[in-house]
């Protein structure tokens, strides 16, 4: 009666199964995260939540793990808290449905109101097969105040890569002209957890963008695409993120890696101007399809 998560798999090989996981609070849950998403392919843990801090009593834990801007969701006008449960609208197919089912395509469409800033935000997350080793995700998140006075919305997406190897292009593969900023802080009274990102770079641009994150193990470069639609009133921004706590299990080669983050501003609302995301993970011995 205290979770608030709703997982999706679709495939159980080891290497080429995807799963996504949509999680909220109902209590027993230390983090305020809104609705927020991992997702897993290659066999790993890509879209990564962050975990705990140092432990769950130290500075970093409550300011930045536990908080919204250590997850992969959205914050309103840089002050979004609240730690409450979402509802399932719906979702594809039936839990423990076994047969008379389309396998290819699984989906969960939540609603949760972010009661800090008095939001509205709905976010679909799914996952879509296109072959015994192939598929993708998509992700459209909705958010918008009940009362106006949207300043901004703010999508986050954290990824195991290695900072410096993650690249942000066009649709043509041409990286975009990011410059040096410092505008993902606490001023303005914004979340403190904003100040835990370094190595802040960014860009205006309202065009759809593909930004690609990778890491090595034992000499196969995994990797994770991430395309973005475009929409009026946008910024990009990629940044330096803490490590991923809770996440021993991984080789040593990547264990201790930072965390990329990609975030998506959006001036206004984000309601009828979605962010919508579509994933892709694969390997340099089994191409992106």
């Amino acid at each position: 009666s205290n979770v608030n998560v709703f997982f999706q798999r679709n495939g159980f090989d080891k290497i080429h199964g995807l799963g996504a996981t949509v999680a909220g609070k109902k209590g027993g849950h230390s983090h305020n995260n809104g609705i927020s998403i991992e997702l897993s392919g290659k066999g790993y843990a890509l879209g990564v939540e962050s975990g705990r801090g140092a432990s769950y009593w130290t500075t970093d834990h409550a300011q930045y793990n536990s908080k919204f801007p250590s997850h992969n969701t959205v914050i309103v006008n840089g002050k979004s808290t609240s730690g409450n449960a979402y509802d399932l609208l719906d979702n594809y197919p039936a839990s423990q449905q076994n047969e008379g089912y389309f396998p290819l395509v699984t989906y969960a469409n939540v609603y949760m109101d972010e009661s800090t800033t008095g939001s509205d935000q709905k976010r679909l997350t799914s996952i879509i097969r296109t072959g015994s080793s192939t598929g993708y995700f998509v992700d459209i998140f909705r958010s918008k105040q009940r009362a106006g006075g949207d300043l901004k919305h703010e999508y986050f997406y954290h990824n195991q890569g290695v900072f410096a190897d993650t690249r942000i292009t066009d649709t043509s593969k041409v990286l975009l002209a990011l410059q040096t900023t410092h505008e993902l802080t606490s001023a303005g009274e914004q979340l403190a957890g904003y100040d835990y990102f370094n190595n802040e770079k960014s860009i205006y641009y309202i065009k759809d963008f593909i930004a690609t994150f990778m890491f090595t193990v034992s000499v196969v470069n995994t990797y994770m695409k991430m395309l973005m639609n475009g929409n009026i009133g946008r910024k990009i921004y990629l940044a330096e993120g803490p490590k991923a706590g809770g996440f021993d299990f991984f080789p040593s080669s990547i264990r201790n890696l930072t965390v990329p983050v990609v975030v998506v501003k959006q001036t206004g609302e984000a309601w009828s101007r979605p962010f919508i995301g579509v994933f892709e993970s694969y390997s340099s011995s089994e191409p992106e399809s």
